[in-house]
């Protein structure tokens, strides 16, 4: 994720929102929509480029730090087809409220842990470490709730 802005940004609860479509049969077609918590979730900084801090409760974001959050969603049927996802962050502190940052979702290209991930590892490089265009986008300016829509990544 990129992140724009001098001001601190903190986000909790992370949830992905996946609507699926399975076919069991011609004759059968239902809708589920499942939630799933984060898996694992740190931010990573530039200025301490191989410092974990994956272990925080809260993703504390300013311009030289991303976050990064992983979804367990095994437990999609195979044949399932995903007709929307939406990743949803919750912002506890935005520092100040005229100022509006653009936070990006990127897919993740390479493997990660929580317990070790760390600005460079797995890495901060575009298009090898995770995806060079963000696949949303969502302006951020006040204390609440924001969503980004991540349905081709799911």
């Amino acid at each position: 994720m990129s992140f724009l802005s001098k001001t601190i940004s903190r986000f909790v609860l992370c949830a992905l929102v996946a609507q699926m479509t399975a076919f069991f049969s011609p004759s059968w077609i239902f809708a589920d929509t499942g939630t799933f918590n984060s898996s694992a979730d740190a931010y990573i900084s530039s200025g301490s480029p191989n410092a974990n801090n994956g272990t925080g409760v809260i993703m504390d974001l300013i311009t030289t730090r991303d976050g990064v959050v992983r979804f367990d969603t095994s437990s999609i049927p195979s044949g399932a087809t995903i007709t929307s996802a939406t990743l949803s962050l919750v912002a506890t502190a935005v520092g100040s409220a005229t100022a509006i940052k653009n936070y990006g979702a990127h897919r993740i290209l390479v493997d990660w842990t929580e317990s070790t991930v760390t600005w460079n590892t797995p890495g901060s490089t575009a298009g090898t470490h995770f995806a060079t265009s963000p696949i949303d986008t969502v302006a951020v300016s006040a204390v609440g709730s924001y969503s980004w829509n991540v349905t081709s990544d799911v």
